[in-house]
């Protein structure tokens, strides 16, 4: 959850630098364009999806597993109970953190 979270806060980060660096392309390259603009009319924006999905993946994959094991175990515990509780609480807070911040795309 933890890795996700930090993940997460750099995913964020990575876009808003591009937004500025799109801004300032705008101002200093007008007709010419640059990275931020050659990327988002050249790269299919359809591969970011991708890229969503499969860190969902490896984030919510590896919680759901270790959930998985710890069911298998054939005497479960009062406390087992309470960490399988926690355990569903993280992979919500994980599957929040990983949902799209369009807030922060570049346009």
């Amino acid at each position: 959850m933890f890795i996700a979270t930090a993940w997460s806060h750099n995913d964020i980060r990575i876009q808003q630098i591009a937004t500025y660096i799109k801004d300032i392309e705008k101002k200093l390259l007008p007709d010419k364009g640059g990275w931020e603009h050659f990327f988002r009319e050249k790269i299919k924006l359809e591969k970011e999806a991708l890229a969503l999905l499969a860190s969902r993946g490896i984030f919510i994959g590896t919680q759901a597993l270790a959930v998985i094991v710890s069911l298998l175990k054939k005497n479960l515990q009062t406390e087992d109970f309470v960490f399988l509780a926690l355990d569903g609480l993280a992979m919500i807070f994980t599957l929040y953190l990983l949902r799209r911040y369009e807030g922060y795309e570049v346009k």
